[in-house]
């Protein structure tokens, strides 16, 4: 039996170290951009053409780590907005 990723996410949520981590701000924004990126079919190769940031750096903001700059996760976040206003406008 394979878990969901929200499955796992409760399980870890139930250790309040993980927790504190898991809903910190940049933790929250990272997951939010791999959602979007996801949703959006894109693969963090995508992102870090379309940002200009490093792929690794990518999956650091996904994975919640906090040494990455509000900065970087803004950047990650415009080229995210760019893509799908891109896609809008071709859908219109």
């Amino acid at each position: 039996m394979t878990k969901s990723f929200n499955d796992i996410l409760s399980n870890a949520k139930l250790n309040p170290h993980i927790n504190e981590l898991l809903t910190s701000e940049k933790a929250s924004k990272g997951m939010e951009i791999f959602k979007k990126r996801v949703n959006m079919r894109l693969t963090q190769k995508d992102l870090a053409l379309e940002s200009g940031v490093e792929s690794r750096v990518i999956s650091k903001v996904e994975a919640g780590f906090d040494e990455v700059p509000l900065k970087i996760i803004s950047e990650i976040e415009n080229a995210l907005e760019r893509v799908e206003k891109r896609n809008h406008a071709t859908i219109d």
